[in-house]
């Protein structure tokens, strides 16, 4: 091997440094270490392939041009400024209670 970029050296030195502790191994030793009260963090991610859009749902765009936002009614949260999908009454009450994230790059 006559070229030996960054990401070469990562491989190889992840092996030799990790290569002997598997996923299941760092897991375990995670799960049975003591978590201090107020350290854990909730997460939901929904990853909804297939599923409803993120106009339909979460991301309406009710000031959009007609073929850019949802054919359903937008409705406000709890929170000044944020609009999720009628059929989201529930989540539109608790909105202050999580974050919505509306952009993702992907490398």
């Amino acid at each position: 091997m006559t070229d030996f970029d960054r990401r070469a050296f990562l491989k190889i030195g992840s092996i030799a440094t990790f290569g002997w502790i598997t996923l299941g191994d760092i897991l375990q030793k995670r799960a049975a270490a003591a978590v201090k009260k107020g350290d854990d963090i909730s997460v939901i991610h929904l990853f909804l392939t297939g599923g409803m859009s993120q106009m339909d749902t979460f991301d309406p765009k009710p000031n959009a041009k007609a073929e850019f936002r949802t054919k359903f009614k937008s409705i406000p949260t709890n929170v000044p400024g944020v609009y999720v999908s009628e059929h989201l009454p529930r989540c539109a009450k608790i909105a202050n209670k999580y974050t919505i994230i509306r952009s993702i790059t992907v490398l």
